[in-house]
């Protein structure tokens, strides 16, 4: 005859199970919590961070982009050797600033050890985003097509030894001019960039990731994304 169990033993494995029960359900409970208070403090270090030097990273037409400390990076590779380029903005940011394309002979006039003058008008007070739109162009003159890069004035002025226009030369010429209203323009010998402050170094940007092959443009000027 089987020995029956006294009902406290019973009693005494279901205390047990439902100990079991709830120290689980509290270790889960307090597990979440913590959780809960990293990703919490996670996003209030990250909001603390100036939007300046959080690290972002996209890839655009196969070219993967990274932001660190305001400056976005990139690699691309010309003739077999790979540069690494600095760009105060990332293409998503400048591909639908305003270029135009009229009777266009300046990718003629780019064929290695050719000269291009980069010109701007001495008498500009601010010149600052001038000087950093002119680094600019001639890192991707330099790095791109591989020509002489000559910084040249507009008008005769003391400290400028190069006086070059567009209509004073057959050569390449890249014309900065400060303006209200940011865009690029292609004409004949010359490529004019109008713009101020940053609006001036979007649209040098822009051009830039056109000359790298990282915006890539339609045969009516359109950017599309490959």
């Amino acid at each position: 005859m089987k020995e029956k169990k006294p009902a406290y033993v019973k009693n005494r494995k279901k205390t047990k199970n439902v100990d079991y029960i709830s120290i689980a359900l509290f270790l889960i409970a307090l597990l979440a919590f913590f959780y809960f208070v990293y990703d919490y403090q996670q996003d209030r270090i990250q909001q603390s961070i100036p939007e300046e030097e959080k690290i972002i990273s996209y890839s655009y037409n196969g070219h993967d982009f990274t932001k660190e400390a305001g400056i976005w990076y990139t690699q691309i590779e010309k003739n077999g050797v790979p540069y690494i380029i600095m760009t105060q903005y990332g293409p998503l940011e400048v591909e639908n600033e305003t270029i135009s394309y009229n009777t266009n002979f300046f990718p003629r006039l780019t064929r290695a050890g050719e000269d291009i003058y980069i010109t701007f008008d001495p008498r500009e007070e601010n010149k600052s985003d001038v000087a950093i739109a002119g680094v600019n162009f001639k890192q991707g003159l330099t790095i791109v097509y591989n020509v002489n890069v000559k910084p040249a004035c507009t008008i005769n002025d003391t400290g400028c030894p190069i006086v070059q226009t567009c209509n004073s030369t057959d050569k390449g010429v890249i014309e900065i001019i400060r303006d209200d209203d940011a865009r690029g323009e292609y004409e004949g010998n010359c490529l004019k960039i109008y713009g101020k402050d940053q609006d001036l170094i979007k649209i040098t940007n822009r051009i830039l990731f056109e000359w790298y092959g990282i915006i890539q443009v339609d045969e009516a000027g359109q950017v599309y994304r490959t």
